[in-house]
């Protein structure tokens, strides 16, 4: 991930927030079909999911803050993505 990008989202870059969602929604689009698969259900299906985590993701922006880490309450299945949060400062 590009140097900053998670902090110029924050900031209300919306090209850098445009940027981090083309980069994440690839991933969570295939968690979430190795997951729930490609079929519809009751929930929906996979795709729909995925769209409502990155909606979930853009409405957080403005609350993200880098310098807590991850949170002892997150759940495991979401550690894949977790790996973003530190991503900032490697890139």
């Amino acid at each position: 991930m590009p140097n900053g990008l998670i902090a110029a989202a924050v900031r209300g870059d919306r090209r850098a927030r445009d940027e981090l969602l083309a980069l994440i929604q690839p991933l969570v689009l295939g968690y979430c079909r190795a997951r729930l698969g490609r079929q519809e259900s009751v929930l929906g299906s996979a795709d729909d999911v995925a769209q409502e985590v990155c909606l979930a993701v853009v409405s957080a922006l403005g609350s993200y803050q880098p310098a807590r880490g991850c949170r002892s309450e997150r759940s495991s299945t979401a550690s894949p993505f977790l790996q973003l949060e530190g991503a900032e400062s490697e890139g």
